[in-house]
Formats: structure tokens, sequence, C-alpha cells
């Protein structure tokens, strides 16, 4: 649940459905002064997709996990986890950012320890759904590509409140969230023990 923007929102657990569905979203260019600009797509990615490989490629070369351990933590998400929703960003084949979520609810690991530090029966972990990743490669940051998938991916969830975690010092991700409405639910705690802290940010959409 790392929800890293090139800055990570990020699972404390490395140990994480779209219907097999590809519909091409939109394309869009992005620009940022002094950057340049971006031409890219915006597809559904699954444990099937043509995406899939590249999605995880990103995950391993922002956590430099390991590449088998990653695809069966890509691909457990994909497959057996109500609601997921992945997306990528893909300029000319190739995949340049990712975004994936799956429902969030008592029973599920993470969802577990964060009711152990705000309770339970705590309202945002209510009709949840947690953005588990969110990642853009290096060399394609601060060009919009994390806030339209970020702003994608949930559009397509169909929860009313919004769950993620993110390093406790990982600042940049905290303020691109913060910036989207997001709210610190908890300030930090380890997963597990000898780990370092990761903040708890919520989201309620309206």
């Amino acid at each position: 649940m790392h929800a890293h923007h090139g800055t990570h929102s990020g699972w404390a657990q490395h140990p994480l459905s779209d219907t097999g569905q590809r519909a091409h979203l939109h394309r869009t260019e992005s620009s940022v002064s002094g950057v340049g600009s971006v031409t890219y797509q915006v597809e559904a990615f699954d444990a099937e997709s043509v995406y899939f490989n590249g999605a995880v490629d990103i995950y391993i070369e922002f956590t430099g996990h390991d590449v088998t351990e990653s695809r069966q933590f890509f691909k457990k998400y994909a497959t057996t986890k109500p609601d997921y929703v992945g997306l990528v960003a893909v300029q000319d084949e190739q995949v340049i950012g990712m975004a994936f979520g799956t429902r969030s609810a008592m029973g599920d690991w993470w969802h577990n320890r964060v009711a152990q530090e705000v309770g339970p029966h705590h309202r945002s972990l209510q009709d949840a759904w947690v953005l588990i990743e969110l990642i853009v490669r290096a060399g394609y940051r601060d060009r919009g590509i994390g806030a339209q998938l970020h702003d994608a991916v949930i559009a397509r969830q169909p929860y009313r409140n919004l769950l993620l975690s993110t390093g406790a010092d990982n600042t940049g991700a905290q303020r691109f969230y913060r910036r989207r409405g997001w709210r610190y639910l908890h300030h930090g705690f380890p997963f597990r023990v000898g780990r370092p802290p990761y903040v708890i940010m919520s989201r309620q959409l309206t």
C-alpha cells in the first residue's frame, strides 16, 4: 500500500479485478515548463495484460525487490483481491508509470494492522479501497503522469473511503497526496518489528 509517486505509495510488507479489460482510456499530453512534454496512453492492466511485466518492472526498479517475488505480489492482487483496478501509462509500448489498488477490509493483513492502530470501527476503514502502488519511472516524473494515474485509478474504483501507506520519511509522496485531498490517518508506525515507520493517509470521496 505504498503509494509512491516516483515517490512510491508503497506497501509496508513486500509480501499485491480488472476483468481482462484493456480498453484504451485516453491519450494526453502533459507538459511542465522547462521539462518538456510527453505523449502517452493510459491503459488498464491485469495479470493477463501485455503491460503486466512492464508494470512489475517499474516496481522492481523503484524498490529493488526480487523479480519472481514481485511478479507473484502483483499477480496475487490482480487475480485474487476484490475490486482490483490497475492502470499503466504507456509511451511507444513502454510502461512509464503504473498504479493499482483493491478493496481494503478486515481479514486483509494490511487492513488488520492499520485497524490495530486506529481502531477497527474508524469510519475511514469502512467501505474502503486501498491504493497499493503508484510509481512513475525515473525520467518521466514531474510531468503530471502520476497525477493523472492517481485521478484515473480512483475514478474507476467503487468505494467512498480511500487509504494508502507511504514511508514516514517519504515527504515528497506525502506532499503529492496532500495536494490531492489526502489527510493523515496515522502519522507513523512500523508494520513489522524493526522496520521503518509508515504513515497512513485517507481520503473520503463525496
